[in-house]
């Protein structure tokens, strides 16, 4: 057996009279498993709520948008509607598309009930397959939309929307389009556009700021109402999210899709709130991160104080010829040991205990609160285990590289003197 981890694996057996020494290598090893620990939960929890909002958004907007940006002319006309459908029929990653007109309007019922909403003109069959919160209705269906009357045009209400209203189904509302006739004011005055819907369903996404804020028309109602012809996006629902960058930046590349076209991201539209989660994750991170930096300190007082307890060793070991690389080696191989010890088992504990509450939805949350969760969601990423494992194991090695040294560099004559 070679030297170095010989004589480390028997400085870590301590005898009773270096108890102490076994106490604090022991103290050492439980902080560096609660901190690998601690982290990797830490990580998978923010992981976890961050898929969950990004699964939250894509089911309501959509993976990809088309948006028109040419104010003077909004909204694409048949031609630019054409290249663009010929462009994504050339896209394998798409698997559906939707078609939409967009206002912010008023819905009224009566003379006091009002309620501000984004109105959408959709085309029932495109919509369903794209925005998978559609599939949840109170009442009703999407697809009471396409058997409505042209007379009494029906509509569907978020489940808050409809009762900020106080309405439900086969109720009549006003909708309300306050339309300007130019971007600049001064040059033409703009107008009320309003018309009478029914209300044929109410649906319920479990996000109250889309419950409260969505209605759904039949799009051919829409562009009557609006007096337009005109598209106003396209969304765009990809077989694989993993294809969403590749897909975003061959579209936006396309030669034939229209000057006037953006292609857009769930990101794009959510930056802000996507960094702020960003920010927490690291500096849950960061924060964490500094229980590893107190054990590293706890693991140089302790191959320290074994240094200093074992200037006896030291000094033979020295006088019978082991080199002060060997004796290097010992103390590195020691603090090495515990940290690799740490290290394997608060890795997995902390994986295992992420894993077990995900899969048994362990901590329930309030609905009401969270919207689109019902308990606390864990996602373990391997590459994160693994840089938090290296992570740990860099800071063990650099905590012992300085007792190492000093044990290395105690000289022989000094360590027997007094013996």
């Amino acid at each position: 057996m070679r030297f170095a981890p010989f004589v480390a694996r028997r400085y870590l057996k301590a005898k009773r009279k270096q108890a102490f020494i076994g106490v604090i290598s022991l103290v050492t090893t439980l902080g560096i498993i609660l901190g690998v620990a601690a982290l990797n939960i830490g990580l998978s929890v923010h992981n976890g709520m961050r898929s969950a909002f990004l699964r939250s958004l894509i089911g309501s907007t959509g993976l990809l948008t088309v948006t028109h940006i040419d104010w003077s002319e909004p909204g694409f006309d048949s031609a630019d509607l054409e290249a663009i459908a010929q462009v994504l029929d050339e896209v394998r990653s798409v698997e559906a598309i939707s078609f939409q007109v967009s206002e912010w309007s008023l819905i009224t019922r009566g003379q006091q009930m009002v309620a501000p909403a984004q109105v959408k003109g959709i085309v029932p069959d495109q919509e369903s397959k794209v925005n998978e919160s559609l599939g949840h209705f109170v009442l009703g269906q999407l697809e009471e939309l396409e058997r409505s009357d042209l007379e009494r045009p029906g509509i569907v209400l978020g489940y808050d929307l409809a009762g900020k209203l106080g309405v439900t189904q086969g109720d009549m509302v006003r909708l309300m389009v306050p339309k300007i006739a130019s971007p600049s004011l001064t040059m033409r005055a703009g107008n009320l556009k309003q018309k009478a819907f029914e209300v044929v369903g109410i649906f319920r996404t479990g996000s109250s700021d889309l419950d409260q804020m969505s209605a759904y028309v039949l799009i051919e109602s829409f562009m009557s109402l609006m007096g337009t012809d005109r598209i106003g996006q396209i969304q765009i629902k990809l077989k694989d999210i993993r294809t969403l960058d590749a897909t975003k930046t061959y579209l936006r590349s396309h030669p034939d899709m229209p000057v006037s076209a953006r292609v857009i991201d769930l990101r794009d539209i959510n930056a802000g709130l996507l960094h702020a989660l960003t920010l927490e994750k690291w500096g849950t991170t960061l924060i964490i991160s500094l229980i590893m930096m107190i054990v590293a300190l706890n693991m140089v007082s302790a191959l320290i104080m074994l240094s200093m307890e074992k200037h006896r060793d030291i000094g033979i070991m020295k006088a019978m010829g082991a080199s002060r690389r060997m004796i290097l080696g010992v103390f590195v191989r020691h603090g090495m040991t515990l940290s690799v010890i740490g290290t394997f088992l608060g890795t997995a504990l902390g994986v295992g205990l992420s894993i077990w509450a995900d899969r048994t939805q362990l901590l329930k949350l309030d609905s009401d609160v969270y919207e689109v969760l019902n308990y606390l969601p864990f996602e373990v990423h391997s590459i994160e285990v693994a840089a938090v494992a290296i992570g740990s194991l860099l800071i063990a090695f650099s905590a012992s590289i300085y007792p190492a040294f000093q044990a290395a560099n105690l000289d022989p004559v000094e360590a027997l003197r007094y013996e």
